[in-house]
């Protein structure tokens, strides 16, 4: 996959945004502070430097973590509409998992 310069600021923004929207306190304080500070390296950085792994192209990180981050929703749906026992975790906290 080759993401154009457009895909990968979309994805940046994106992934701001659920930062922004999804996190809170100080967890969220400190991802947005860590992808502030590392912006010009991590908008662009490959998942894996090895080009037999997953999304190791340019930007490629970014969008396998907002990729991972729609999983997780789904998963979370999944697992309260089957009524699991999700008290020992938050959403947030799947998140960080990966």
């Amino acid at each position: 996959m080759k993401l154009t310069a457009d895909q990968i600021a979309q994805n940046w923004d994106e992934l701001l945004n659920v930062i922004k929207t999804e996190f809170t306190g100080t967890r969220k304080d400190k991802l947005l502070a860590m992808y502030t500070d590392m912006e010009d390296r991590m908008a662009m950085a490959p998942a894996s430097s090895y080009s037999h792994f997953h999304n190791a192209f340019a930007g490629g990180y970014v969008e396998h973590v907002l990729r991972v981050i729609k999983c997780t929703k789904k998963v979370y749906e999944l697992w309260s509409d089957m009524e699991a026992d999700m008290s020992g975790y938050t959403y947030e906290d799947l998140f960080l998992l990966h």
